[in-house]
């Protein structure tokens, strides 16, 4: 229980130190992450843990595109003037970018990874990229090629890039609002496709839920075994502020941990949820 207890401290003095470093910022009238010009409308906030007391973080990391990673810079020269002499270790893999994309006269706002953010940047810098290109951008070690096309993968479907010749891709020129995307899967499903509509409904709803599989494990560590209503109640009070405060629904909870199980990352006995045996 001690350890929960930490993990519960840790977000109420991440809360702190955000608002102390963005205050600092205001008096400064410098926003936070403002280490380009068209930065200045950007916010940076960070949930700040004990290395010791939570689970280690799983994912690829990769190396950030220049606008992110001058953000998270900047947070970390705040935090280093208020906690001198400590010092962030960031965990790139985690986390959400607010991004808003205008092509054609059509605008559309995403909440995704760094990562995924970082490939659309790098887009921006270059209309048409290649996955060798992103590979190299982002650091991603030979062989590991199936990581960033996952990456570009989610972006051709939500209709932003698309593949202009074989192994090459580069930005769509029109960008569907949300109705037609939505009008395009009714498509899809009638054409006998339900499976995959439904396979890629659930990785996005995993790619929404990912920021919240180390608390998840983190619970199930110190409890052993937990019921998914559980889990549900004590993500509302571990997350229960900031701007991607926990407000899914229970059987979102469900589909993800459910998906964790087939993962091999937890397990379940039907009823209850724990961490495998082995970790």
């Amino acid at each position: 229980m001690h350890q929960c207890e930490i993990m519960v401290k840790d977000m109420a003095d991440s809360r702190r130190v955000n608002l102390l470093i963005q205050q600092k910022k205001l008096k400064e009238n410098q926003p936070v992450g403002d280490s380009k010009p068209d930065a200045a409308n950007e916010s940076f906030s960070s949930t700040i843990v004990s290395r010791h007391f939570w689970p280690p973080f799983k994912g690829e990391e990769v190396e950030l595109h220049e606008n992110l990673r001058g953000m998270y810079d900047d947070f970390s020269r705040g935090y280093s003037a208020l906690k001198a002499p400590r010092s962030l270790e960031w965990k790139t893999q985690l986390g959400f970018v607010e991004l808003e994309i205008e092509i054609g006269g059509v605008t559309r706002e995403f909440s995704v990874t760094p990562s995924l953010a970082t490939v659309l940047l790098h887009f921006k810098d270059n209309k048409t990229r290649s996955v060798e290109e992103l590979c190299d951008l982002m650091k991603v070690e030979s062989g590991e090629e199936k990581v960033v096309k996952s990456y570009i993968s989610y972006w051709v479907g939500h209709g932003v890039i698309e593949e202009s010749t074989p192994g090459h891709y580069s930005q769509v020129k029109v960008l569907t609002t949300e109705v037609e995307k939505r009008s395009s899967s009714a498509v899809v499903v009638d054409a006998g496709d339900a499976e995959n509509v439904q396979k890629a409904k659930e990785a996005e709803l995993a790619a929404e839920m990912k920021i919240y599989e180390s608390y998840i494990v983190g619970m199930l560590r110190n409890f052993s075994t937990l019921p998914v209503d559980r889990i549900h109640d004590m993500l509302k009070m571990f997350v229960s502020t900031g701007e991607h405060k926990y407000d899914k629904k229970i059987g979102d909870l469900q589909l993800f941990l459910n998906q964790l199980c087939a993962e091999e990352k937890i397990e379940t006995d039907g009823v209850s949820f724990s961490l495998p045996k082995n970790s």
